[in-house]
């Protein structure tokens, strides 16, 4: 104790900065009362009690518990309760989960093993948001948690396993421990636990830290990524996304990647165009199997059973809007299969991303106006939607001008008369 405090005293002569007796603690573990009077006495210090909370994560002396990563489940929480967040749609709830939600769990992730529990709640919790709006279970998820956190190329989107991402945070820490830098924490370990031990075959014994433990239980995990002190993906640094990749279940890479999640489309018709690629939605085939529905005939048209091949593709009133659209893009396109047709179309990529967008529109129109006949019985004409659909399209396409629009593309647009 007298060295740490001669530290604090040379720093403090070398950088004008002094410490504050009165806001520092000593923390005490395992240590008989007479020696901690003699540290209390000698440094100045108080007492403080475990757990306590250093850069918003709490510090414990044995293993990290649920109740002390409340903290963590309630700011996620208090998060989704505002007003705002609850407006947004499903894209705009995707968002909020990929950047602001994970991003808080990533912090705590990159320095502790979280509870199974705890994982478990934040999985649930985005889970719910993004499908409800809010934080408790109602209904059954239109597709699967682990499809959702498969790669946008794989059919997901591209969220992140809350376990394996908590893995992966904690793989840069071994990494560390099999690269030896200049760290003090390293060098520190090297000295108290593993006392000149080979990193890749030292087994930590019982009465170790439990947060140290669970560091050499992901060694366990990931070594088969190593060879000798290189990670066999990348330039042989290790990265947490890469290591992520290499512990997450692949899955075949889809053909409509491309189509659906284009720069130009707007984000809501992108994720709808992604539940109906799914065959997710509750349309009423599936609602009339569940006795939900008294019949299982198409709200539009009322002539055959609603599906999602009737409802987006053979419905006379689908139909007629994309003809319409399609026309008036002078494009011809037949059959199913309509983004396959276009992405095997020899046209510049401009072309493309303007024709799949008003695809997209139409799809999620022909829903809003599906969901409208099942609640008044309505729908507008055809011809009107279509427009809407166009006006749509027109203004994103001068909100989001794409660089790969060539003067080409420019000028095709002239003639459609979309810009």
């Amino acid at each position: 104790m007298v060295l740490l405090l001669r530290a604090f005293s040379a720093f403090s002569n070398a950088s004008g900065l002094k410490m504050n007796s009165h806001k520092s603690c000593a923390y005490f573990n395992g240590v008989n009362h007479r020696l901690k009077g003699e540290i209390l006495s000698i440094s100045g210090f108080v007492e403080g009690k475990l757990p306590f909370k250093y850069l918003g994560v709490p510090i414990t002396a044995g293993r990290l518990k649920v109740t002390d990563c409340a903290v963590l489940i309630d700011k996620i929480v208090d998060r989704i309760r505002s007003l705002v967040a609850k407006k947004l749609s499903y894209a705009g709830r995707l968002v909020l989960v990929q950047s602001v939600l994970t991003t808080m769990h990533t912090y705590w992730a990159s320095m502790f093993i979280l509870p199974k529990g705890v994982i478990n709640r934040v999985d649930s919790i985005c889970r719910n948001y993004l499908w409800e709006g809010g934080t408790k279970f109602q209904r059954v998820p239109m597709i699967s948690w682990q499809r959702v956190c498969s790669p946008k190329k794989e059919g997901g989107l591209g969220l992140k396993d809350s376990g394996l991402w908590n893995i992966a945070n904690i793989g840069k820490l071994v990494w560390w421990m099999a690269t030896k830098p200049d760290k003090l924490w390293v060098q520190w370990v090297y000295h108290i636990y593993m006392k000149g031990m080979p990193w890749h075959t030292y087994t930590p014994s019982a009465d170790t830290s439990w947060h140290w433990r669970k560091v050499c239980h992901v060694r366990d995990i990931i070594q088969a990524g190593f060879v000798d002190e290189y990670w066999i993906i990348g330039n042989g640094a290790y990265t947490v996304s890469g290591c992520y990749n290499w512990l997450r279940e692949k899955r075949i890479q889809v053909d409509w990647y491309n189509s659906i999640w284009n720069t130009v489309a707007a984000p809501k018709h992108s994720f709808m165009a992604w539940l109906i690629t799914n065959q997710a939605l509750r349309l009423k085939d599936r609602l009339y199997c569940y006795n939900v529905s008294t019949d299982d005939l198409c709200c539009i048209c009322a002539l055959s059973p609603e599906t999602h091949e009737h409802l987006f593709q053979e419905c006379l009133y689908a139909q007629q809007v994309l003809k319409f659209v399609l026309c008036r893009l002078g494009i011809q396109l037949r059959g199913s299969d309509i983004l396959k047709q276009i992405a095997r179309r020899r046209w510049s990529s401009g072309r493309k991303h303007v024709t799949t967008t008003a695809i997209l529109a139409v799809w999620y129109m022909i829903w809003m106006q599906r969901n409208n006949a099942r609640l008044t019985h309505q729908v507008i004409s055809p011809w009107v939607l279509a427009g809407q659909i166009l006006n749509s399209v027109k203004s994103r396409i001068q909100v989001c001008k794409s660089k790969s629009f060539s003067i080409r593309d420019g000028q095709w647009l002239s003639k459609v008369h979309m810009m």
